[in-house]
């Protein structure tokens, strides 16, 4: 498959013709489509804010990306702490790839994370085997406690808290990070904005 019509000079080329060129490599294999896609989205969603008069070739916006984010953090007060730093990460990854991939088009490969075969997960603190016994206990200052929570498909999601509990707005800040982690997250949709969240407690 070949890729798209992008122009052979770097500086000519704009946002779109970014978001162009990872989704064709992800329609190569080259890219997941989950990665591919939140990368996508993040470039769009931050150079948004961008205005008629301002610059939007690729160059121009990664160098003033931080500012860039910051304006779009300012006029998108949902989306804090970690979440604005993963949006401003893929928006830089995506340019990045770019530029990399236009000065050694042959060479280049995106960098890969190897996770744990199917079926396995990495076990927490308390649990790794310890030779001769069937665990280990946590160590003496571990303030951490691990919960697990099924999902379909024999999957699970685990996570680990601190024993003095979490804050609301810690809990809420977790939850915008993990909403663009998930799969068909959507900015801006309201089914994934986590504009709000409803909790309802049992009488």
């Amino acid at each position: 498959m070949a890729t798209p019509n992008l122009p052979d000079d770097q500086n000519d080329a704009n946002i779109e013709d970014v978001c162009s060129w990872i989704d064709s490599m992800a329609k190569r294999g080259e890219l997941p489509h989950t990665s591919a896609q939140q990368k996508i989205s993040a470039l769009r969603s931050i150079t948004s804010i961008l205005g008629e008069d301002e610059p939007k070739d690729a160059r121009s916006v990664l160098n003033t990306l931080p500012d860039i984010t910051l304006r779009w953090a300012t006029k998108n007060p949902t989306f804090k702490g970690t979440t604005v730093q993963t949006y401003e990460s893929k928006a830089r990854a995506a340019i990045e790839s770019y530029f990399e991939w236009k000065r050694d088009p042959k060479g280049f490969k995106f960098e890969r994370h190897t996770s744990a075969p199917r079926g396995e997960r990495v076990k927490s603190n308390d649990e790794k085997a310890a030779p001769g016994s069937g665990r280990v206990p946590p160590a003496a200052n571990d303030t951490r406690r691990t919960f697990r929570y099924p999902l379909p498909n024999g999957r699970e999601f685990a996570y680990e808290m601190p024993t003095d509990g979490l804050s609301v707005a810690e809990v809420r800040r977790i939850g915008m990070h993990l909403l663009t982690l998930a799969t068909d997250w959507q900015p801006g949709a309201a089914s994934t904005s986590g504009e709000s969240f409803a909790v309802v407690r049992p009488d």
